[in-house]
């Protein structure tokens, strides 16, 4: 499970950086090579949490029925490609926008519940 988690945070971590770098290169109008990197990678991470999450990590419905729809958006956006339709360039932002936040929802509650967990430790010891 420790695994899992730190897939979904370098998921999390890499979607954030790469949303972050395409409207970067918006605003300057310039195309860095190192968004395509991170693009590549950021969707292989994706892929494989998405799979692992499926098998190993079924407890929360929601999450899973959103990975049972990741999967999917994941075949249709293959199937495409491999068709040779045409994607508007929003739908990459739209896509990196959705893992941004998908793995948000997941990632962000750990770190607060990591903190808390933390913080009570720290007044139990001043307590006793």
């Amino acid at each position: 499970m420790k695994l899992l988690k730190a897939l979904n945070l370098i998921v999390f971590l890499s979607a954030a950086i790469l949303v972050i770098s395409v409207f970067y290169e918006g605003l300057t109008l310039t195309w860095y090579s190192f968004v395509t990197i991170l693009l590549l990678a950021t969707d292989g991470f994706f892929v494989l949490a998405t799979i692992l999450n499926l098998f190993l990590n079924r407890k929360i419905k929601i999450i899973f029925y959103l990975n049972i729809f990741s999967i999917i958006i994941i075949a249709v956006a293959f199937i495409t490609k491999f068709l040779d339709v045409e994607h508007p360039k929003w739908a990459v932002t739209i896509w990196y926008l959705y893992i941004l936040i998908f793995y948000g929802i997941q990632i962000i509650p750990n770190i607060f519940d990591n903190i808390r967990s933390k913080v009570q430790l720290k007044n139990d010891k001043g307590n006793s």
